[in-house]
This record gives structure tokens, C-alpha cells and sequence, in this order.
């Protein structure tokens, strides 16, 4: 899947479940003060971007004085499930999330 629009360009749907209202990127979890959370995401749009200790997410419902960071079986990850397979995080793009109105989350590379 490759599709632009006029803010970036569309890479791909990510792999999410949904559990009580909240989703997870299938396999990650979400790392914030020593504290994995696998079920953290709400309606609303996030930011993905490569950091110093991996790939740091922003957004609905984080505390934004808190790093957060998406493991996979206790280590960062580089790369984020989608229904296409894993996509390699260009460490030098700036991703955005969103949820579309069907409930999947889209994941865009920030021109």
C-alpha cells in the first residue's frame, strides 16, 4: 500500500486488537517509566518517531513529560506490524497514526 496524500504518504494499515475499548499494535507493547503496557491505544491520532532508545510514540492519552517507547518481547523495535507484513521505520521520517472510520489505524511516513 502506498498512497499520498497532502501531508505524507500512506505505508501501510497496522496489525492492531482491539480489548475493553482500547487497541495494541499486535506484538508491542508500550514501554513508559520501566512499565509495558500492551493495550494503549484510544481514538485519536499518534506520533512515531526513532529516538535515542528506540522508536518513542506521543499522543491520545500519554503523558507528554514521559518517554514512551514500543518494545517487542523486551527489546525496541525498528520496525511496526502491518496486514502487509512489517514495515522498516526509516529512522530519519516522522510517522503519524490515525484511526480511520472503519476502526483500523493508519500509518503515514510525514513529508
Amino acid at each position: 500500500m502506498s498512497t499520498t496524500d497532502d501531508t505524507g504518504t500512506v505505508v501501510g494499515i497496522l496489525d492492531t486488537r482491539v480489548e475493553a475499548g482500547q487497541q495494541c499494535i499486535i506484538s508491542l507493547d508500550l514501554m513508559t517509566a520501566g512499565q509495558a503496557r500492551q493495550y494503549w491505544m484510544l481514538p485519536g491520532t499518534y506520533t512515531i518517531r526513532a529516538g535515542r532508545t528506540g522508536l518513542l510514540v506521543t499522543g491520545t492519552g500519554l503523558d507528554e513529560d514521559q518517554e514512551h517507547v514500543l518494545y517487542r518481547a523486551g527489546r525496541p523495535v525498528a520496525a511496526l506490524p502491518t496486514l502487509d507484513g512489517d514495515h522498516s521505520v526509516d529512522p530519519t521520517v516522522t510517522y503519524r497514526v490515525q484511526r480511520l472510520v472503519t476502526g483500523d489505524w493508519e500509518l503515514i511516513a510525514l513529508h
